[in-house]
């Protein structure tokens, strides 16, 4: 039996110019006049003085302004290219020298209004890359289009941070949008395939492509699988429109289908696109009631796949703290009119039931024979994993299936992964202070954790010092704590393989 289609209208509206270089040769000019201002990632975060140059609120602004005034090349390339304000003829002309100004003008980057400069997209360095995109600042105004083209952002962002470094020969990146996941998937990928529906997010992904002289990315438009269909991926990653709203307004938030049942049967199409072995890694959003546990509606979403799923699941928000955090990021001039605006999303929310919704990461690897489906909470406030621990994960629980029995396991050598850190938290009583809290970490960048510890666990991962046989160490715990070796050996192993599985204890 097909899948449904998935996709869903957006509301028309007049599309803006694409943005990109007439002559391939510009592109790198371009990027030259970039870096001999020092426009990088620490060219910028010392010049305003912040860390996240992903995200930046209205109030930085002035402070931003001060400290950009003194009109160097990199002055006013930030003021053009990051904070989204005009300048004079003259100092556009000097900060994009060598080349001429009406270059950039033609390449729709920069428009001439009024004797000013002024900027048409935002240019955000990371990770070694420049990426292009439209102003954050034209949906905040009201003057977004359907087709805006979103950067570098929070949730883009985390899926960088979450994608499994492994090499791939042959790369998806569903729903490229600016082109950021194909462009570091090119690193580790022998070809990136980027699609779109949007022709503008191509044509940005395509212009970020050539300024950042990347040759193995080709940018295709198109819905979904269509400009791929009948191929198969070692790795396909999506950052897709799963907001869930009363009415589609953006192509690179909203799907147009009702509720989350464009991230439910994304994840079946995707499912179907993986070569044997290959990853799919999708961020999603759900939506539930209240009561409910947070990964329950998902029940159905994995069935018959022929996939291993790890579901990833992050903040819980309610229906009004969703509503709330999507009308200031996505709806213009939502100040003046947020008690409607509000009004219209909670409206929406009570007709479909919807009483709270969860943010999470799906990874599917596709595997022939039985498959399985784990579910992990990350406690709140804590961030997401990485690619590494996700890959570590599904690498542990293939040890585990494949492990013949409690003896194999007793016998095995084990050792505690090396970023494992303890944590934990002492109260004072009547005698000395006790151990009230005990948290495993991996101590990452930036540090995570997923494990929650009593006292025999944290005695379990102290009692570890290199690799050692797990009986040797339960034999030794037991001895620490005056029982028969017999009565630990079953809650021993049922630790061990929570720790194997969560990654803090691994296989010599």
């Amino acid at each position: 039996m097909s899948e449904p289609a998935v996709g869903g209208s957006v509301r028309a509206a007049p599309v803006a110019p694409h943005p990109g270089f007439a002559d391939l040769a510009d592109c790198v000019r371009a990027r030259d006049v970039f870096a001999t201002a020092g426009y990088t990632e620490d060219g910028l975060r010392r010049m305003l003085a912040i860390e996240e140059l992903f995200w930046t609120g209205p109030g930085t602004l002035p402070a931003s302004l001060r400290r950009t005034r003194a009109g160097t090349p990199l002055h006013t390339l930030i003021r053009l290219f990051f904070l989204g304000v005009s300048v004079s003829l003259d100092a556009a002309r000097r900060a994009v020298a060598p080349m001429d100004l009406e270059v950039w003008t033609a390449a729709h980057l920069l428009d001439m209004r009024a004797g000013e400069i002024v900027p048409l997209v935002k240019a955000v360095p990371y990770r070694g890359l420049l990426l292009l995109a439209d102003m954050p600042d034209r949906i905040r105004s009201g003057g977004g289009r359907s087709d805006f083209v979103l950067g570098v952002s929070k949730s883009s962002v985390l899926m960088a941070h979450t994608v499994v470094p492994r090499p791939s020969a042959r790369t998806l990146d569903l729903g490229t949008g600016c082109g950021i996941l194909s462009l570091l998937a090119s690193a580790h990928s022998g070809r990136v395939y980027a699609t779109d529906k949007n022709p503008r997010a191509v044509a940005f992904a395509e212009l970020n492509v050539q300024l950042n002289g990347i040759g193995n990315v080709q940018c295709l438009t198109g819905d979904l699988f269509e400009p791929v269909a009948g191929e198969r991926f070692d790795l396909v990653v999506c950052n897709p429109p799963y907001v869930i709203a009363p009415r589609a307004r953006y192509l690179f938030c909203d799907s147009g289908l009702r509720g989350d049942e464009f991230c439910r049967q994304l994840g079946r199409l995707a499912a179907g696109a993986l070569a044997e072995g290959g990853y799919c890694q999708i961020m999603a959003n759900w939506a539930h009631r209240a009561d409910q546990p947070w990964d329950e509606p998902l029940a159905d979403w994995f069935g018959d796949l022929g996939c291993d799923v790890l579901v990833w699941g992050a903040e819980t928000q309610d229906a009004s703290s969703y509503a709330l955090n999507w009308i200031e990021q996505t709806e213009g001039h939502h100040r003046d009119r947020l008690s409607e605006l509000y009004e219209e999303w909670m409206e929406y929310f009570e007709r479909e039931g919807i009483e709270a919704v969860t943010y999470g990461l799906i990874s599917m690897r596709r595997r022939a024979g039985a498959n399985w489906v784990r579910y992990v909470k990350v406690p709140k406030g804590a961030p997401a994993p990485d690619g590494e621990h996700v890959l570590r994960r599904f690498q542990m629980r293939d040890f585990l299936e494949s492990a013949a029995g409690d003896g194999a396991l007793l016998d095995g050598r084990f050792q505690l992964a090396p970023d494992v850190r303890v944590e934990q938290h002492y109260a004072a009583n009547d005698e000395a202070f006790a151990a009230v809290k005990t948290r495993l970490h991996l101590a990452r960048d930036p540090e995570f954790y997923t494990m929650e510890a009593d006292g025999t666990v944290a005695r379990f991962v102290l009692s570890y010092r290199g690799a050692r046989q797990l009986r040797e160490v339960l034999d030794e715990m037991a001895v620490s704590m005056d029982i028969p070796p017999a009565e630990l050996i079953p809650g021993g192993l049922a630790v061990a393989r929570r720790l194997i599985e969560n990654g803090y204890l691994l296989p010599v």
